[in-house]
């Protein structure tokens, strides 16, 4: 698979879920995919750290995908918690799934100063659960 068929069927998931949520449809122009979403938060040292942990293998879909075509990926969805236990291997579609699902979930439960540390955490969960049937269906 090109580079450019990945990009297509990432965008082709990320419609999809737009339009379950009913969100318009985006395009490709002006959506970055790839490793350099986080540079500056997660170090390229810890970066490969995370790759080679992984096996180059994203933790959501567990196919394997060449270096460009992963992110790391907050467990918890905090920026500021690079601890490598908190820190995962996915390609950039189901990177792009789990974060979609996630902010439509936390949308959901209220203004996000409101939203408690242990609710914010049961939201994290679900979000996993959800893109990963998602990937089983496929």
């Amino acid at each position: 698979m090109g580079q450019s068929d990945f990009m297509a069927e990432v965008l082709k998931q990320k419609n999809a879920i737009r339009k379950q949520l009913g969100l318009p449809p985006t395009s490709i122009k002006g959506t970055y995919l790839g490793p350099r979403r986080t540079a500056g938060v997660i170090s390229k040292v810890k970066r490969k750290k995370l790759l080679k942990r992984d096996k180059h293998t994203c933790q959501i879909c567990g196919r394997r995908f060449p270096e460009r075509n992963l992110v790391p990926n907050h467990i918890d969805h905090d920026r500021r918690h690079n601890a490598m236990d908190n820190l995962e291997t996915t390609c950039a579609g189901c990177n792009m799934n789990e974060g979609i699902i996630y902010s439509r979930l936390l949308r959901e439960a209220g203004p996000r100063s409101e939203v408690l540390e242990a609710e914010r955490l049961q939201i994290v969960e679900k979000a996993r659960r959800i893109v990963r049937e998602q990937v089983r269906r496929k």
